[in-house]
């Protein structure tokens, strides 16, 4: 859970400048906040943490109501202070149900499609922006991540580049960036809704034009499983997914490194190891380096 001090700084942000009503407003924010926190404090002695986190949320969202022009929660990432990697991969059956919704917005399906095709961080899919795409070579450089409601450097502050060509979604033993699939993929995006004019500007946002935020994107996720009849994990299982099943097909240990950011291989031994039994063991695979392999003069190979 974030500081409660970090929310009532974004709290205060929202409230308009200049009025006699400032400080009456940012009162009553306080004291419906604080509630919520009091509520949340008797809570966590009886049940599980994660239902004290649910009753501060809704306290704040009920302050937000009618007193501020937005919810401060949107500018704060909820994370535990230890994070536990519980890795729940997708199956190939629950993507394909997934991508084949109908009745959620386009936009957000290709966000999600590249989402499983990449294996970025929440906050790095959120950052995109046009000018990392490259539609002929199949290819998004990583740059930056938008948390906090704010650009800045990705989490290990280093560049990458990463196919969007991998057949995570299709029924294949393959693991190898697939040029049909790039050209997809690659044609999906130039048929955003809102696309930005700006190269600078958001790749993907939300219906009302606004960048996704953390809680936003995990509510639309949520509606986006219920549909497809999917059972529930976190948005973030894309990045696990991505990296288990490159691995189990037989994909060199620091190619997914690369593809995934990671800073050494020895996270993904550790993580990962139960979809590293190919036969061959680590040792007997390849050990390319480069985040893609394939390219010919910058296209994938036909």
């Amino acid at each position: 859970m974030p500081r409660i001090d970090q929310i009532y700084d974004h709290a205060f942000r929202l409230i308009p400048t200049g009025t006699d009503e400032q400080t009456v407003t940012f009162a009553r924010c306080l004291r419906l906040c604080h509630k919520g926190f009091l509520a949340a404090a008797v809570t966590i002695g009886r049940r599980h943490p994660d239902d004290a986190a649910a009753i501060t949320r809704r306290a704040i969202e009920t302050a937000s109501l009618g007193l501020l022009p937005g919810n401060p929660l949107d500018a704060v990432e909820w994370r535990s202070a230890q994070r536990v990697e519980n890795v729940d991969p997708f199956t190939v059956t629950e993507l394909a149900r997934i991508a084949a919704i109908s009745a959620v917005d386009g936009d957000l399906l290709t966000l999600l499609d590249l989402w499983a095709r990449t294996g970025l961080r929440a906050g790095e899919v959120m950052g995109l922006q046009p000018q990392d795409v490259d539609p002929v070579a199949g290819i998004i450089l990583v740059r930056r991540a938008w948390t906090r409601q704010r650009l800045g450097p990705t989490k290990t502050g280093r560049e990458r580049r990463v196919s969007f060509g991998h057949p995570i979604v299709e029924d294949t033993l393959e693991w190898r960036p697939q040029a049909g699939i790039v050209d997809s993929v690659a044609a999906r995006i130039r048929k955003l809704k809102r696309a930005p004019l700006d190269p600078t500007g958001f790749l993907f946002t939300q219906p009302d034009g606004r960048p996704w935020s953390s809680s936003s994107l995990n509510t639309a996720w949520r509606r986006v499983l219920s549909s497809a009849r999917v059972r529930y994990r976190p948005a973030e299982q894309l990045r696990h997914t991505v990296a288990s099943t490159l691995l189990s097909r037989g994909a060199p240990l620091l190619y997914v490194q690369a593809v995934g950011g990671w800073r050494s291989a020895g996270v993904l031994l550790k993580v990962y190891a139960r979809w590293m039994d190919t036969g061959l063991g680590v040792s007997g695979q390849p050990t390319a380096t480069l985040a893609q392999p394939l390219l010919v003069g910058g296209r994938l190979a036909r």
